[in-house]
């Protein structure tokens, strides 16, 4: 997958590429600031390419291939019904459970 780059740096390329010059204390003229604002609630620092973390090697040595657990469509949409159900409802529990059942991996606070 390669090593991780830090975002501002890909920033910073991005401009130079677009022909567009980094607005900063040395430069106050550039064409664009880059501003550094925090996570923000929800947001993640790295994402998971795998739930499983598992993957089988394909005949190129950069390429692997996942096989992670899906509901067929027939199978999902339905219980997406009930799920969106259970939310107009304001019932937390049956929406606790359905979620639970389409995706196993996460687990519901224990109360």
């Amino acid at each position: 997958m390669g090593e991780p780059v830090r975002i501002k740096s890909l920033a910073e390329q991005m401009l130079r590429l677009s022909g567009l010059s980094l607005r900063d204390a040395q430069n106050p003229n550039g064409d664009i600031e880059i501003v550094c604002t925090g996570l923000r609630p929800g947001e993640k620092l790295y994402e998971e390419l795998l739930i499983q973390a598992e993957s089988q090697p394909t005949k190129h040595s950069l390429i692997f291939r996942a096989t992670e657990h899906s509901l067929h469509p027939q199978d999902l949409w339905p219980r997406l019904d009930q799920l969106e159900e259970a939310l107009k409802i304001q019932n937390p529990g049956k929406a606790l459970d359905i979620l639970s059942e389409l995706v196993p991996e996460w687990k519901k606070a224990q109360n």
